[in-house]
């Protein structure tokens, strides 16, 4: 059975140069891991890339950060661990030195009242960055079809965590996905969830006042626990922008996006990457107030067995914000933390030492062990194959891409082709290894 993946994204400017960071598990392991992404070199992973082994599996994250005074980047990743506690592992990102992540429980299971299904989503809507606002659902108390989304609070002043007394909203589906977004200029916040009736729905917060009634974004279906990724700014104050991507009923492979710019909601088209089904999707965009209204959008999405990818997408339809898309290097597959101590690659290690040569077997036992080898083997083939048509993917994106842009000698064409030069090599290569070639 193929891996999900739970993940988060952030991205920030530092010495004026983008950083993405990655925060992700997959459902077979209890390991939170990390990669990153520097404008100049691509992506690289810090350290072992291990956050944390303390998360339960198919532990829902959520991750933020902000620049102190002392120009630190603060990051903190948010997640629930085997007793269903909210869980929280503090860092810090250059130029400090890379440190341990430090770990502390921000809302006990009991306090909050939490459900074992629960999502969780962050919201920092605070001009100054003292306020952390993290949203869950809480255990259905009815039919077990719905259940209340709550909310605990940081306040850096105190620094303490606190459960609110006020349910947000109780009408969401019991497990549904969620997504916030902050827009610091009137400390707004608006919370995405899926409704009983199985659409998207907003609620929205102002002053620290939450409206009573939610809003419908629109009349389509999302699949049923639909994956939920948001992000919103404001190029002036009254021209709110918001981009949300999800999964609809309709269509349950591919990725859908909706969009709201002031003061109407629209479908754009679904995505034509390749999506894997039960995963999370992740967007994130730099909201700082020095950034340029053409900053792009990202996406990271998982297209296959333990597979992450990621797509930048246009502010608007300016060709800055265009050949902004064009300047971020768009790899075949982040790079994934290894290490030796997890999941199934540490039992497979396990076994080499005990084991280190095949012993004979007979009867079931032979068959069993002969079983699970062609099983290992359909796996690999499997995620070779996504790995092979995400290459094609990105080839074919890129091709495009470099079509938009009028092919010319730019250093951004020449990069480009140098991309679909490496990803043809890359198919190349998988092709012949599938054929048993050198």
């Amino acid at each position: 059975m193929a891996s999900t993946a739970s993940l988060d994204s952030i991205v920030f400017f530092q010495d004026k140069k983008r950083q993405i960071r990655v925060y992700y598990a997959f459902s077979d392991e209890k390991v939170i891991r990390e990669s990153c992404h520097h404008q100049d070199y691509g992506w690289f992973v810090r350290g072992d890339g291990i956050v944390t082994r303390n998360s339960k599996s198919n532990s829902p994250i959520t991750a933020t950060r902000w620049t102190d005074n002392t120009g630190i980047t603060q990051v903190r990743v948010i997640y629930m661990d085997d007793e269903n506690n909210i869980c929280e592992c503090h860092g810090q990102d250059p130029p400090a030195r890379l440190g341990p992540w430090e770990t502390a429980i921000i809302g006990s299971a009991e306090e909050t009242e939490i459900a074992t299904t629960s999502q969780l989503a962050v919201a920092r809507p605070d001009k100054d960055d003292t306020i952390l606002r993290v949203f869950y659902q809480e255990e259905s108390n009815n039919d077990g079809k719905s259940a209340a989304l709550r909310e605990t609070r940081y306040d850096l002043k105190y620094n303490t965590w606190a459960v609110q007394d006020n349910p947000i909203i109780g009408d969401a589906l019991v497990g549904t996905r969620l997504a916030a977004v902050s827009e610091k200029g009137q400390n707004e916040v608006r919370l995405y969830y899926q409704g009983t009736d199985l659409v998207l729905r907003e609620m929205y917060c102002r002053k620290w006042r939450w409206d009573p009634n939610s809003n419908r974004i629109r009349r389509d279906k999302l699949a049923e626990r639909a994956p939920i990724a948001a992000v919103c700014w404001a190029p002036d104050a009254s021209d709110l922008q918001i981009r949300v991507f999800t999964v609809l009923s309709a269509n349950t492979s591919a990725i859908a996006q909706f969009s709201y710019s002031t003061p109407n909601w629209r479908v754009e088209p679904a995505l034509k990457e390749t999506y894997q089904a039960g995963s999370a999707i992740s967007c994130c965009r730099n909201t700082a107030s020095e950034t340029a209204a053409q900053n792009p959008v990202i996406l990271l999405y998982q297209p296959g067995n333990r597979a992450i990818n990621f797509k930048a997408f246009p502010a608007d339809e300016s060709m800055v914000s265009q050949q902004m898309v064009a300047d971020i290097r768009q790899p075949y597959g982040i790079p994934q933390s290894r290490d030796a101590g997890t999941g199934k690659q540490k039992e497979d290690e396990e076994d080499k030492k005990t084991d280190p040569a095949p012993k004979s077997r007979s009867g079931e036992d032979g068959i069993s062990a002969l079983k699970e080898k062609v099983e290992k083997l359909e796996e690999v083939l499997k995620e070779t194959e996504g790995r092979l048509k995400n290459a094609n993917e990105q080839i074919a994106s890129l091709e495009e891409t470099l079509k938009k842009t009028g092919k010319g000698n730019s250093t951004g064409d020449l990069d480009l082709e140098l991309m679909i030069k490496r990803l043809r090599e890359i198919t190349d290569q998988i092709n012949m290894d599938n054929q048993g070639g050198p």
